[in-house]
């Protein structure tokens, strides 16, 4: 969790150096960002839906494995096609592995040490919110923007690792049967964030040239006869 919520965060010190040596436009810079947040808000639905389907401990693995191919992708990136296509990948392996995670710290403590469990689960990833802007310029800095995925990869496997040795990932035994997953709703929520995301990059453009305000300004300057 704590390499996921960085993540989310380090990136934007390493933009600039990005932008430089990917040849991005001002486009790809914020789909850089947005491919990301889109897919794993839209997606955290069906991650939520594989930790009850799978179970919480095999979801989580498969979506922190997802996560470090994805991370592998971004550093190895040497055009803007593979830096979105890896960025969208990390998304949704976010999705499924933050839901999954919580799942499984929440079905896997014990009674009386559940809150602390969770607890550490949610300050860990609000700590990596917090240090990725400060982890991923000293890291641009000294090493080169790459190793902020590199390192990606190697938490993963520990995590991974850790997982695993905890015991066989297996479906829940609790007799309950999983819902269908609401793929309508799933597009809607994917069409509605793309739709907010493109509104949000457009609407400086559209208000400099189609306010009501400049509309209005145009109209009271003065006219030669």
């Amino acid at each position: 969790m704590l390499a996921v919520g960085a993540n989310g965060t380090a990136i934007m010190a390493a933009l600039p150096t990005m932008q430089t040596e990917l040849f991005l436009s001002s486009a790809g810079v914020q789909w850089a960002v947005n491919a990301y947040l889109v897919v794993s808000a839209a997606c955290i639905v069906l991650g939520g839906q594989a930790a009850d389907r799978f179970g919480a401990r095999l979801a989580s693995m498969v979506g922190l494995a997802l996560f470090g191919v994805a991370s592998c992708i971004i550093a190895a990136a040497d055009t803007r096609t593979a830096l979105l296509a890896g960025r969208a990948l990390q998304g949704l392996a976010a999705a499924f592995a933050v839901p999954s995670t919580l799942a499984a710290v929440d079905t896997s403590a014990a009674p009386e040490r559940r809150g602390a469990a969770i607890g550490a689960w949610t300050g860990f990833l609000m700590l990596g919110f917090s240090i990725g802007p400060l982890l991923g310029g000293a890291l641009t800095h000294i090493t080169g923007w790459r190793v902020i995925f590199w390192l990606n990869v190697a938490l993963m496997l520990v995590a991974i690792a850790g997982l695993a040795s905890a015991g066989s990932a297996t479906a829940r035994a609790d007799g309950t049967q999983a819902r269908r997953a609401d793929w309508t709703g799933f597009v809607l929520l994917a069409m509605s964030w793309c739709r907010w995301s493109l509104g949000c990059m457009h609407c400086r453009t559209w208000g400099r040239h189609r306010s009501p305000l400049s509309a209005c300004s145009y109209w009271r300057r003065p006219r030669s006869p």
